[in-house]
């Protein structure tokens, strides 16, 4: 490379750092992850007992994925998309305090 005076004057130093850099963890597990990973990715946990898998896959029918969620076809036909507790409480409250 070569080396100019005035462009090597005016250049800042090259920032090691990014002022958002975090590491983030999830703190709880969604009631939904089993059946969102086994909807998005066939993937059964290995942990599950021969009737934990029947009844995932009974449930499984009544889910469906549509990237990045999760929706589950109530008795009365409609579509509701699943949340996380968190977000659950938080759409009660937008709903009907706020």
């Amino acid at each position: 490379r070569l080396d100019n005076a005035v462009v090597t004057a005016k250049e800042k130093n090259i920032a090691e750092e990014f002022p958002n850099e975090r590491l983030l963890s999830i703190s709880e597990r969604p009631w939904f992850a089993d059946m969102a990973n086994f909807k998005a990715g066939n993937v059964v946990p290995k942990d599950y007992t021969w009737q934990q898998k029947k009844k995932l896959f009974h449930d499984a029918k009544q889910y469906w994925w549509d990237d990045p969620y999760i929706f589950k076809e109530r008795s009365d036909g409609l579509m509701r998309r699943c949340v996380a507790g968190a977000e659950a409480r938080s759409i009660m409250w937008h709903c009907h305090d706020s």
